[in-house]
């Protein structure tokens, strides 16, 4: 059973989960702070970066959560430092050699999942524990723990 978007950002929020849509948060920590960009989803073209960024500093390194991947070339040049993606499914069938069968991506990503580095931009695309039709092959399900450091302040 699908859940309408509406419904599922609706529940979410009576469970105290804030769905960011073009904006961002500021998240303190103990070393100092973050800031965390939710951008809605480049495939559909509902992205608004620039809303996204507007609350944040120019001297942070923001942190962007968003569903496509595509967004990436756009943030990098943004000053986006970390993009966190889905959409790919990582391919959901990988055959050896040849790599992803569906890449859902205009990125030249194979396999469309993992870690990548574009400048000085990082993208994670996680292969989700969903799936666009009920198949993986070699495309186990993921559900990834990123462990973030803050480095003290300085020279970079």
């Amino acid at each position: 059973m699908r859940i309408p978007l509406g419904q599922f950002v609706e529940d979410m929020a009576h469970e105290g989960v804030r769905f960011l849509s073009n904006e961002s948060v500021r998240i303190p920590l103990p070393e100092g702070h973050l800031w965390l960009l939710g951008v809605d989803d480049y495939a559909s073209g509902f992205d608004n970066l620039p809303a996204a960024m507007a609350d944040a500093p120019a001297d942070t390194l923001p942190i962007m959560l968003t569903h496509s991947p595509d967004i990436l070339p756009d943030a990098a040049a943004a000053g986006v430092s970390l993009v966190l993606a889905g959409h790919t499914h990582g391919g959901q069938i990988l055959f050896p050699k040849v790599g992803a069968m569906i890449r859902r991506t205009g990125m030249p990503l194979n396999p469309p999942c993992g870690h990548f580095r574009i400048g000085d931009a990082q993208l994670y695309i996680n292969r989700g524990a969903g799936q666009s039709f009920p198949l993986r092959i070699n495309c186990p399900p993921e559900v990834t723990l990123i462990d973030l450091h803050l480095l003290p302040a300085g020279p970079r």
